[in-house]
Parts: structure tokens; sequence; C-alpha cells
């Protein structure tokens, strides 16, 4: 698999509704970036997550993400690096479009990366509700979190 070396950096915002929707409901196969007049390019929906993915740049509320305008270039590269098809609209206008057809991989980042990001809220969740436990209940959740990490330690030998 072509990500299997990729290891990418995730970082939720806390705005990222229920991500395990039918990836089959989805039609579109590019990536949308979109500028108006400001110095930022964003991004929406599922485009946003694999944004998210690929640059760890931050999910806003409103399932969106945003990156600095002289970003761009570095963006288009990583989308072209793994054969994400683009288009990229200023002003209500198309000015660039790149579209690898029957070898976008689109779609299975788009999969990819709405796991990424259901599996990062879920542990932004769980830090959250640890934080909060009492110390008893605290140290009874480190102790269990220790036994688990011992037992796949085991598993994997």
């Amino acid at each position: 698999m072509f990500l299997k070396k990729y290891k990418p950096d995730v970082k939720s915002g806390g705005g990222v509704p229920n991500v395990n929707d039918d990836v089959k409901k989805d039609v579109k196969n590019y990536v949308l970036i979109k500028k108006g007049k400001g110095k930022f390019f964003t991004v929406y929906d599922t485009d946003a997550l694999i944004i998210n993915f690929l640059f760890g740049y931050k999910i806003l509320p409103g399932l969106k993400c945003g990156f600095p305008d002289n970003s761009l270039s570095k963006v288009l590269i990583k989308l072209e690096d793994f054969k994400i098809s683009y288009k990229v609209i200023i002003l209500d206008k198309l000015v660039k479009e790149k579209n690898y057809k029957n070898i976008n991989d689109y779609t299975k980042l788009s999969i990819i990366s709405k796991k990424t990001a259901d599996a990062n809220n879920r542990l932004d969740l769980l830090i959250k509700n640890i934080k909060s436990a009492d110390q008893a209940t605290l140290e009874r959740i480190i102790e269990y979190i220790e036994q688990c990490l011992k037992l796949s330690m085991i598993n994997l030998i």
C-alpha cells in the first residue's frame, strides 16, 4: 500500500463530526481548493480531512481547513505525489486543475483520512475524560493500560 511508509501528523480541532459516513456517497473525486479575497486557501468536508491528514493543518468548526497562500505549491506537490486529483479556484475562477483519472487515489486517501480523524477524535475524548477522573480512577486506568500494553508486547513476540 502506498501509505504504509507515511506517518501522518493529524491534529484534531474538535470540529470533526462523525466521519464514518459511507464513502460510496462521495461522488466527488478531487480536492477542491478555494480562495477568496484573503490570504488563505480553504478546503471543506472530506477535502479538509485529507489536507489535515497530509499536513496536520487544524480542522476548524464547520469541517473546514485552511492554509496560507504561500503554502499552495507545497500542498499541490504533495497531492501530486499521492496521485490525488485537485482543482484550485481563486475568486470563483478555475486557475489550476490536475486530473489523474483512473489512477486517482482520492477515494483511498479519503477513507484513510476519515478513519484517522475518527481515531484521533476518540483519543481526544479519552484524554479529556482521563484528565477529569479522580485519583483512584486514574490509577486504575493507568494500570489497565499498562497491562494491555504488556499483553500486546507478549503477542508481538
